[in-house]
């Protein structure tokens, strides 16, 4: 152990922090072109059963029906996002490509006809997945701690898995969730606590 540790651990978590305000001011902004400018980005989002769409997978978590739609994703990507982000930057970024990659092709091959689908849902819903599972799968104090809290903050926001609701995109937000629980399996380890012991292995040798 060195004087280095506590520092490097506050640059990641300053790190992290630069990446979630990111997200949200280019979601945000984006939204504020749509508006201002003569362009509708909203037709961009994912068109189920139509290849030249499949694509658009990648951009649609971008894209929001105006700014209330934003604003209701705002918080709990920072919240859920920031929580999945204490595992270390690249399991953010795991969990948010495998919630993102699994809702977006669920909702192109199994969407409703003639609709577009488009919002950061599918993401959050992957991040709710991966912490509530993650519990299970490392059964650290930790991610049971983390678990608790997301239980407490966000028991409600697990309607959103239930088909029927008008204007909700159920299939988004039930396949982002099952891929946030592929990528509580999948990565193991928590990147963080894999750089700690690289970090002292090192120092002692």
């Amino acid at each position: 152990m060195t004087w280095t540790e506590p520092e490097s651990r506050i640059e990641r978590i300053g790190e992290g922090i630069a990446i979630l305000i990111g997200i949200v001011v280019l979601v945000w902004a984006i939204e504020l072109i749509d508006v201002l400018l003569p362009v509708n980005l909203d037709s961009l989002g994912i068109r189920p059963r139509r290849l030249w769409s499949l694509p658009r997978i990648v951009i649609a978590p971008f894209l929001h029906v105006g700014f209330s739609h934003v604003a209701a994703n705002t918080v709990p990507f920072i919240v859920l996002g920031g929580l999945t982000m204490t595992r270390g930057i690249r399991t953010f970024f795991t969990v948010s490509a495998i919630a993102a990659l699994s809702s977006g092709l669920a909702i192109w091959l199994m969407g409703r006809a003639n609709s577009v689908h488009l919002g950061l849902s599918g993401v959050i819903f992957g991040y709710l997945g991966y912490l509530l599972f993650r519990a299970f799968v490392d059964r650290k104090p930790s991610s049971i701690l983390i678990m608790i809290v997301v239980l407490a903050l966000f028991s409600g926001t697990l309607w959103g898995l239930v088909p029927g609701q008008r204007g909700v995109s159920w299939l988004g937000h039930f396949f982002g969730f099952l891929g946030g629980i592929a990528a509580a399996v999948y990565l193991g380890d928590d990147e963080d606590d894999a750089e700690i012991q690289r970090s002292d292995q090192a120092n002692r040798g």
